[in-house]
């Protein structure tokens, strides 16, 4: 059996004129090693003792020297070296066809132009918009703000400073299990969840799954089954119905009506670039003349399309913001144990452990994601999508070309079937324009949902029982009761599990959705740590749960 070739992994150092002028202290490998520091409330060193301008110069000081120990703290845990998978410098002299090229110009069998590839690893090298305007395209569409990955942060780890695991090698058992489940995905986006247990799709799928060595996805009992197909397998994610509470409650809304979280689905099997052609514009950077037809009627989502639809419905930052809504209106209970504020007789929540606290810091691990993502998709690693591997699925099963796909694939349940069922072998795709105009690794929506769930985990009780679960009706009309115990820290996992709904579509593949979660988790953790210095109340600090099960005190 061929192994798993990320052991010639590179390491790819940071661009010349991009490197931080850091302090000159040992980084940290690892990537737990940029957990945040666990320091002490400052709040009695803030504001000193003495009047007037001695208090004021006492303060000014006191923030120039804050800023400087956070600066200081995270410089030591900055990760200077980042591997990626080796596969852009195996495959240089094949045209690059395990790297991501979309909207660059393509020959007949879609790999990308050399020297307009090089061009693109050279502004990535220079990092300038100048760089970037050089790049040649084959079409109108253009790429996917790269620059983002250049930006400078004030809060938290420097996204620099973070790394990922090298994604999955070309030839690798993985990316043959993660490649076989994308097309299982694309093939059972229109069964209902409710039928998963009784659909041969979904059978076939999980039995197929079981046998690849390379899956890293959740099972029972040694095998996928209908509850554990399509999950990120986050602790308790099975538990309840497959949407979370917070995708499904109606949403507080001030003096206003409540936000109702019903979708406007799409057609069912009415899916794009599952013709050649469509597939090779797409990836020359046209634009596809299709248009997507939805359903007239809104309902809650009952299968994976309606459920990709409900996760772009709302930008990913308001549907963090439903949910602190949502945890709020359930009264202080609902909030963690050791909120200074729960137990005040005096004083109310703001700015400091408040609505405005949690608002605040949600925007901040927010705003970063596209730059903390952006790195690892542009300047480390260049992961291509799922659509343009389909094209080299494609052209070697019509002995068009020969690519070094692990036998575990090609042996495949699944190619007959979605050849039968749409007459390629692309992984089609619910959206015209496809999985979009950056590599595909790390997730981006992932990224942000970990950051963003994580803060939610950090400011409420995650063993608060929603007292009133729902579920939706089997129409998808209406909500109906639940009898599940579903807790807070339960339905926050399967909220951030929802990024596997971008799965479904096509647009990525399970570690860009894994990995995302966690480097948005860690980097969330940073700004925490960061977070806890300019509180002025005396704080022991919150507990929450990661996403591997672990404990953690900010």
């Amino acid at each position: 059996m061929q192994k798993n070739t990320n052991d010639r992994s590179s390491s790819v150092a940071l661009p010349s004129v991009q490197r931080r002028n850091l302090f000159k202290a040992a980084a940290m490998t690892a990537l737990a090693a940029a957990l945040p520091i666990q320091h002490a409330n400052a709040a009695e060193q803030t504001i000193g003792p003495a009047a007037g301008a001695d208090r004021m110069t006492h303060r000014r000081d006191r923030a120039r020297q804050l800023r400087v120990e956070l600066a200081d703290g995270h410089a030591q845990s900055f990760v200077l070296e980042h591997p990626n998978n080796g596969d852009e410098a195996l495959y240089a002299d094949r045209n690059y066809f395990a790297s991501f090229s979309r909207g660059l110009p393509h020959n007949a069998l879609g790999e990308v132009d050399p020297a307009a590839y090089r061009s693109l690893l050279a502004a990535i090298e220079a990092g300038t918009f100048e760089a970037f305007e050089a790049v040649p395209l084959g079409g109108t569409i253009k790429l996917g703000n790269p620059l983002q990955a250049y930006s400078f942060l004030l809060e938290g780890q420097d996204p620099w400073g973070l790394a990922l695991p090298p994604a999955p090698t070309f030839a690798s058992e993985q990316f043959a299990a993660e490649l076989v489940e994308t097309y299982w995905m694309a093939l059972t986006r229109d069964v209902p969840f409710s039928q998963y247990g009784n659909d041969p799709l979904v059978a076939a799928a999980c039995a197929d799954l079981s046998r690849l060595s390379g899956y890293k996805g959740p099972k029972e009992g040694g095998r996928v089954t209908p509850r554990t197909f399509g999950r990120a397998g986050l602790p308790n994610e099975f538990d309840g119905p497959r949407l979370s509470q917070f995708s499904l409650l109606d949403v507080p809304n001030g003096s206003l009506a409540p936000v109702i979280q019903l979708t406007r689905a799409p057609k069912a099997n009415l899916d794009f670039m599952t013709n050649y052609d469509e597939w090779l514009s797409i990836q020359n950077g046209k634009k596809s003349p299709k248009e997507r037809v939805f359903e007239p009627q809104r309902r809650y989502a009952l299968t994976a399309r309606a459920w990709f639809e409900a996760f772009r419905n709302y930008t990913t930052f308001q549907t963090l913001i439903n949910a602190a809504e949502i945890l709020l209106a359930m009264g202080p209970n609902a909030l963690d144990p050791a909120n200074p504020y729960r137990t005040s007789t005096k004083q109310t929540s703001g700015v400091s452990f408040g609505r405005e606290d949690i608002r605040g810091l949600i925007g901040r691990v927010w705003t970063p994601v596209d730059t903390l993502a952006g790195f690892q998709k542009w300047v480390v690693h260049r992961r291509p999508k799922p659509e343009q591997i389909g094209g080299r699925v494609h052209n070697q099963l019509l002995g068009r070309a020969q690519y070094p796909f692990h036998p575990e694939f090609l042996n495949s349940r699944v190619l007959p079937e979605i050849f039968s069922k749409q007459g390629s072998y692309l992984v089609s795709q619910v959206l015209p324009t496809g999985g979009g105009q950056q590599p595909s690794y790390t997730q981006s929506c992932a990224t942000f949902l970990g950051a963003g769930v994580t803060v939610l985990k950090w400011f409420f009780n995650e063993d608060f029982v929603f007292p009133k679960p729902v579920q939706p009706s089997a129409d998808g009309l209406s909500l109906t009761a639940s009898t599940d115990e579903l807790t807070v820290g339960k339905e926050l996992n399967k909220l951030a599990g929802g990024a596997f709904a971008a799965n479904f579509n096509g647009s990525h593949f399970r570690s860009d959705t894994t990995e995302g979660l966690k480097l948005g988790e860690t980097f969330a953790l940073t700004v925490l740590s960061d977070h806890v210095r300019l509180y002025p109340e005396r704080f022991s600090g919150f507990s929450l749960t990661k996403f591997d099960g672990t404990r953690v005190t900010v």
